[in-house]
């Protein structure tokens, strides 16, 4: 098909009858079943696409369909198509493959798609994704990285599920996109447990790479993914950090204890502008007591060296049966660090899942009555934060999330109440809002009460 002349595919969907020439009567769902056919004959998908309307769906779904890149064979197809079909792909995805012992899944396919598409990254690929496998080391040459840098347009990559055999890989394989913006780093493990280095192994770091965001499954799992932020410096000119995952995910403890993120907000230092941490049972099951916790935000949780700051957001846990005082400690504590100069916003939003507890609560005055301790916490936070040096402060927000639709007999004025009592000083200024509303809502759509 594909060395004959494409115009003959327009001749074969109408027969000629007594009365002349009339569309063919075979059903579409043949056609399709004989497109199907042809998903390797670039050339005669893209002569389909103009012959009739009814061919056109199948016929693209073959040329820009799954770019899942799994195998060697996936990614040979797709080069081919980027090749023969003048039609750009925004998008790859190269995921593992099974290995011969069915055991591990590599990657080792990823240097024949950066070796093949090096050359012709016209096609303004825009987004890379690399997951669901292990980076062996050996099987993968080096020249993949200078092949890498090809790709002048990708701006943003992700890394998901992937084992690499140390930190430094990591570090090359994003310094080779020079172009990029946004990285997104979820579940990334390491053979080798070195943290460091090696100084002069790593290309400029990508000057515009100024979002990155890690997320986190709602059973974190303990990763290196700050010290790789910290040991190859890919944050240094990070304007968003963004920690925070939907669900009950939060950073694990142990990535706070070992002070691999106070080492990433180091390292971001006056370049980091706004920075979002959810912190939602990690330091809440702490427990600790107050000189323990002053220890801990101290050494770990400080961001005093970053003085460009302009936005902070948290989210934490409400934990309405068991809330004490204690469990909050962190928070005006992490609060006080914060860049007195630069701060121009900051959001709390305390969040309640347990919706076994929770919907035995009908008013938001029956959450407020079994939030122990949550008084105290916010009449630090409003002593902390009205003190005269804040003097670009702009916002401070405060946001009940809850699973349920809140009930509010008083309407907005029972809220504005509340804000006044717990805040008094913040709420004068005219800086204090707080929201209440359901968790579905908050995440997703405009908040449902304010004061």
């Amino acid at each position: 098909m594909p060395n004959r002349d494409i115009r003959y595919l327009g001749f074969v969907v109408n027969c000629d009858t007594p009365s002349g020439s009339n569309p063919s009567r075979v059903p579409n769902e043949i056609w399709e079943h004989i497109i199907d056919f042809m998903r390797e004959e670039p050339r005669t998908l893209l002569a389909c696409i103009y012959v009739c309307k009814a061919w056109y769906a199948r016929s693209i779904q073959h040329l820009t369909g799954d770019s899942t890149l799994s195998n060697h064979n996936a990614v040979l197809r797709f080069a081919r198509l980027a090749q023969q079909v003048n039609r750009r792909r925004k998008s790859a995805k190269i995921y593992g493959s099974e290995a011969s012992d069915g055991k591990m899944k590599h990657l080792s396919h990823i240097a024949l798609f950066a070796a093949m598409l090096a050359g012709q990254n016209s096609s303004g690929m825009r987004e890379l994704t690399l997951g669901r496998g292990v980076w062996r080391a050996g099987a993968i040459p080096r020249s993949v990285f200078l092949h890498l840098s090809a790709f002048s347009s990708i701006t943003k990559l992700i890394l998901r599920d992937v084992t690499f055999p140390s930190i430094l890989i990591v570090g090359r394989l994003v310094c080779s996109l020079t172009s990029l913006k946004f990285l997104l780093l979820w579940n990334l493990f390491f053979s080798d447990e070195r943290r460091s280095v090696p100084v002069g192994s790593l290309r400029a770091i990508p000057p515009n790479l100024r979002g990155i965001k890690i997320h986190w499954d709602e059973k974190p799992v303990y990763s290196d993914v700050y010290h790789v932020l910290a040991a190859t410096r890919i944050i240094q000119f990070c304007h968003r950090l963004l920690d925070h995952s939907p669900g009950h995910s939060d950073i694990p403890l142990r990535c706070i204890q070992d002070r691999g993120l106070q080492h990433a907000l180091e390292c971001a230092g006056n370049s980091l502008k706004y920075a979002q941490f959810a912190f939602r049972n990690s330091l809440i099951e702490t427990e600790l007591d107050v000189v323990n916790t002053r220890q801990l935000v101290d050494q770990c949780l400080n961001l005093s060296r970053n003085t460009s700051l302009q936005k902070l957001e948290i989210y934490t846990s409400l934990r309405l049966q068991t809330i004490q005082s204690s469990h909050l400690l962190w928070l005006p504590r992490l609060l006080s660090h914060v860049p007195t100069s630069s701060i121009r916003e900051i959001t709390i939003v305390l969040e309640e899942w347990d919706w076994e507890h929770a919907q035995y609560r009908i008013t938001w005055r029956d959450v407020i009555q079994d939030a122990v301790g949550l008084g105290q916490i916010c009449s630090s936070i409003d002593d902390l934060l009205s003190a005269p040096h804040y003097t670009r402060l702009k916002s401070v927000k405060l946001i009940f999330s809850l699973p349920y639709r809140p009930d509010l007999p008083g309407g907005p004025a029972e809220l504005e109440e509340y804000t006044a009592r717990v805040c008094p000083k913040l709420y004068a200024r005219g800086i204090l809002k707080t929201y209440v509303g359901w968790l579905q809502e908050l995440q997703g759509a405009p908040l449902t009460h304010t004061a």
